[in-house]
């Protein structure tokens, strides 16, 4: 059984505008399809958190280690949790838990886009804010790693966009990156734990 969340996403071309000359701010619809072990993840996440009191923007340099291995070691216990996540109702990508990592994931040019932009934008908060709720688009890129505090995290995600940005590049229609606590970079499917290759 899965759990469907919609949510309204303002496009962020359109806000600039909105501001400078009060009109309407167009929306897109964001679904976010998820399976029980993401829900199962998305529970302890909250009991973690306040076990330990902690606060995203307080997070002191003493024990951000500590806390960045505790989530970390999450994605371990919770392997296969997964989110779709669905742009006015069209695929844009998905995101699973792989032996240790992050992997996201598209299947089309737009999702590919949409995937560099959740893991750019994920990476440039972490340097700016130290730590992040989420992204826009809302999928584990942003809600998850956008919770553990660590610059040399954002540097992995941000290998991780570049990953997804050569199949971009390669005029690819499908392809992902894996983010872990010490690494990122493309892969060519959900589930691998090793790098993709360009030619």
């Amino acid at each position: 059984m899965t759990l469907i969340t919609p949510i309204f996403v303002p496009l962020p071309s359109y806000i600039a505008a909105a501001e400078e000359n009060d009109v309407t701010v167009i929306q897109d619809e964001i679904e976010i399809i998820k399976n029980e072990k993401y829900i199962e993840f998305e529970k302890e996440l909250v009991e973690l958190k306040q076990k330990r009191a902690f606060s995203l923007y307080t997070l002191s340099h003493s024990n951000e280690n500590t806390y960045n291995e505790d989530m970390f070691s999450l994605i371990s216990k919770y392997e296969g949790a997964e989110v779709e996540v669905m742009v006015n109702a069209t695929s844009s990508y998905q995101t699973k838990f792989v032996r240790g990592g992050v992997n996201s994931f598209a299947r089309s040019r737009a999702g590919l886009n949409a995937l560099r932009s959740e893991m750019n934008g994920t990476a440039t908060s972490l340097r700016v804010f130290g730590t992040v709720g989420g992204h826009a688009f809302g999928g584990i890129v942003g809600s998850f790693l956008g919770l553990v505090a660590s610059n040399v995290l954002a540097n992995n995600i941000n290998a991780g966009a570049n990953g997804v940005s050569k199949f971009i590049q390669a005029g690819r229609y499908s392809g992902g990156a894996r983010v872990t606590l010490t690494e990122g970079f493309p892969i060519s499917n959900i589930s691998t734990v090793y790098e993709a290759t360009f030619r």
